[in-house]
């Protein structure tokens, strides 16, 4: 039994992603593919547009076998950390053979010689990354350059998302001296923020943008039937964006005196962010009030989303240190796949938590400090999905596994 991995979002699914796990199968030689899927909040610093229950029914109608949640506070963070807790939970599974992803670059080698780079920071990354943030570069650009400063130009691949990533996934895995070998294909289409529709493969970001606004069939051509005739069904869920959360956020700043507690936050960014004062903005309001060449739209999102979320540089760095992840939760699988699960559930060395219920009798207390959060941020989404439309969608105990 081959197995590969993917790490996704699936925010929403779209085409491309169905491209990306046939290719996985047929590059790895796979026969089931294990999906560690983000809840619902996501790495840019936003709410899955989606609930995450939804978005896994997509993926298991499309070729995933297995999908499991990625917690909350590795969701949402920073590539580096997006990256290692994913590909830690992919690791402690123990059966996975190879995680696939998608990249602009193409070549695993490129990608692997930047990631080795990355965790070894020989002399001259280190004074070049130094150098870089004196002259008040966002950290992301000063890396980029100090990479930029080891590495041939011939083989040095862009930066964009998908290439950090991929750099970052081939880290993790040397980091954990893991036997999980990387893979990765080509992205083809659209790149990661094209917001056209021009190309055979749209990006997720121009579906985003659609979603809500226009019919189903403006957009169809760009994801499976499957999923066209989900998303018109009569218990369609209806999208969340950012700026839904802005009147907790304001809430919260009239509330909360130290916002630098929270990860992605630097005193300086808290000193601005109350120096605005006190009128109402909208999140993205706030985050062009607040982008700079330091600070980039990404970075601010995430830091105002973990302020909401309660998550905190001193829990993170909690949980990494004493293992970073410690359950895999289970959020749907197919019937005809069981096989993999029962694979999962010999080899893994976390719990499988299938039943919230039982997850008091699987974890210990940091384990399930780390599953209520989840618990936590779902409701959150929840209550904002109501105040918006008014409907009520099922907590974390009622809603069954997506099968």
């Amino acid at each position: 039994m081959k197995i590969v991995g993917l790490i996704t979002e699936y925010n929403p699914f779209h085409n491309g992603h169905k491209y990306h796990i046939e290719q996985a199968k047929k590059q790895t030689n796979a026969d089931f593919v294990v999906v560690v899927m983000s809840g619902d909040f996501v790495q840019r610093g936003e709410p899955a547009i989606f609930p995450k229950s939804f978005r896994a029914k997509m993926a298991l109608l499309n070729g995933a076998d297995v999908v499991f949640q990625l917690p909350t506070y590795y969701s949402t963070s920073s590539a580096s950390t997006f990256a290692y807790g994913a590909v830690c939970l992919l690791h402690k599974l123990g059966c996975i053979d190879s995680i696939c992803f998608g990249s602009e670059d193409g070549h695993i080698e490129h990608l692997t010689d930047c990631a080795t780079i990355l965790l070894q920071e020989p002399p001259t990354f280190k004074e070049v990354l130094k150098e870089q943030l004196k002259l008040g570069n966002s950290f992301p650009k000063a890396r980029e350059i100090a990479l930029s400063a080891c590495m041939p130009k011939h083989s040095l691949p862009d930066f964009s998302p998908n290439n950090i990533l991929g750099m970052e996934y081939i880290k993790s895995l040397l980091e954990l001296n893991s036997t999980i070998t990387p893979v990765t294909i080509k992205r083809q289409g659209a790149g990661y923020h094209d917001l056209d529709f021009s190309k055979e493969y749209c990006s997720a970001s121009a579906l985003r943008t659609t979603i809500g606004t226009d019919s189903v069939s403006s957009y169809a051509s760009f994801i499976p039937q499957n999923v066209a005739d989900l998303l018109t069904s009569d218990n369609t869920p209806l999208p969340l964006v950012l700026d839904d959360f802005s009147y907790l956020l304001n809430y919260k700043k009239l509330t909360c005196t130290c916002f630098s507690k929270y990860t992605d936050f630097s005193t300086h960014l808290e000193h601005r962010f109350f120096n605005i004062g006190n009128e109402f903005f909208t999140i993205n309001q706030y985050i062009s009030m607040l982008k700079s060449k330091e600070y980039t739209h990404s970075r601010i999102a995430r830091a105002l989303l973990h302020s909401l979320l309660n998550i905190t540089k001193e829990k993170q760095d909690y949980f990494y240190s004493n293992g970073t992840i410690f359950y895999a939760r289970l959020l749907g699988f197919q019937k005809q796949s069981s096989s993999v699960l029962k694979k999962i559930k010999e080899c893994s060395l976390i719990p499988c938590i299938t039943k919230l219920a039982d997850a008091p009798n699987l974890l210990d207390d940091i384990g399930l400090e780390l599953l209520n959060h989840d618990i936590f941020s779902s409701n959150l989404y929840r209550m904002v999905y109501y105040e918006k439309y008014k409907k009520n969608l099922p907590n974390e105990y009622q809603s069954p596994i997506i099968l």
